[in-house]
């Protein structure tokens, strides 16, 4: 043994190079790191706030209130991983909502028809943002900022003030109760599972990460880079669309402007569960912890007394914090 390295066993300096070295390998693993903050912040809050806070119904009302921004997240993390993103999200969520209702409503169709028909509106609408960026090479967020616009113009016209008195038959998807949990939470608790199932044993959706990752080499490779975010955007609307559709059932109307900011909060959801903006990078799981915490957050304020209007500034600075904290994690990953 040298006499260097028995000085370093000596001083201690080679646990402590372990102990760094695991300590970054923790904070290079958003999901684990978030998952520790959950636990930590709701031990936090079970203390201040016992009864309001540590109880059944209340962590029902945290995962209802996750039900729509959650599913639109999970297609906002399969974006990110490959390296774009879709502003336009919230306009589409709202539109499937208003195009169901209408077909249901204005012109009597079935409502498994009119779900049907509002789904293809959607996947519609992400086709139409995944060919103007694939094939026509616009900037995404030039792109879904505009498409912003339109698809929420549509919403408007179709659908006016809104659209009241949907069927019963329909309604009952967003309002039943299964284990004591809404149906809209069980919803997106499936399509969370089944996404990330095949983001990690399906072959077509690794794809992502690799054109995230390297798109260069991923071309180099033989994998069709207009194919995966085509696919991506459509996948995005019709995510959205099932989520505007289901929250259209619970609340048992079609409003238009709804969906305002889900942009914004997907992205941060995503962020904050392990996305990179650079794409390559995040999981289904982190996406929805990403989600609980900033609903766990909103719901802290709520008890405290704090003004819901805060929610815009909070969701604004946990985007920096998780832009910051990624920027970080790249580091630490670069250093192992």
């Amino acid at each position: 043994m040298s006499n260097s390295l028995r000085d370093n066993i000596g001083n201690g300096k080679i646990s402590d190079n372990r102990l760094i070295i695991s300590g970054r390998k923790f904070l290079a693993n958003r999901s684990s790191t978030l998952f520790t903050i959950i636990i930590i912040f709701c031990t936090v809050l079970s203390l201040l706030h016992k009864t309001r806070f540590f109880n059944f119904s209340n962590f029902a009302a945290i995962l209802l209130s996750t039900s729509a921004i959650g599913t639109v997240t999970f297609g906002m993390m399969i974006l990110l991983i490959s390296g774009v993103f879709d502003l336009s999200v919230g306009s589409i969520y709202g539109l499937g909502m208003v195009i169901t209702a209408y077909f249901m409503k204005r012109l009597d169709l079935p409502v498994i028809l009119s779900i049907i028909l509002g789904l293809l509106v959607c996947s519609f609408c992400g086709l139409l943002n995944g060919f103007v960026i694939s094939k026509m090479k616009i900037n995404p967020l030039i792109t879904t900022l505009a498409t912003m616009g339109i698809f929420r113009g549509f919403a408007i016209i179709f659908g006016g003030a809104q659209i009241v008195s949907l069927p019963a038959s329909f309604n009952i998807i967003g309002q039943k109760v299964v284990f004591g949990l809404q149906l809209p939470v069980w919803i997106m608790l499936f399509i969370g599972i089944v996404l990330g199932f095949c983001l990690i044993k399906i072959r077509f959706f690794r794809q992502f990460f690799f054109v995230g990752g390297n798109e260069k080499a991923a071309f180099l490779s033989g994998i069709s880079i207009n194919k995966i975010r085509m696919s991506g955007y459509v996948l995005m609307a019709v995510l959205a669309g099932i989520a505007g559709i289901v929250q259209c059932a619970r609340q048992g109307a079609a409003v238009p402007t709804a969906g305002m900011g889900f942009e914004l909060r997907a992205i941060s959801a995503a962020v904050v569960g392990g996305a990179s903006l650079s794409g390559g990078k995040g999981s289904i799981f982190g996406g929805f912890l990403g989600v609980f915490l900033m609903a766990t957050i909103l719901n802290a304020m709520i008890i405290g007394g704090i003004s819901i209007y805060w929610q815009s500034i909070i969701n604004s600075t946990i985007l920096i914090l998780a832009v910051y904290t990624d920027v970080i994690s790249r580091k630490f990953s670069n250093e192992l």
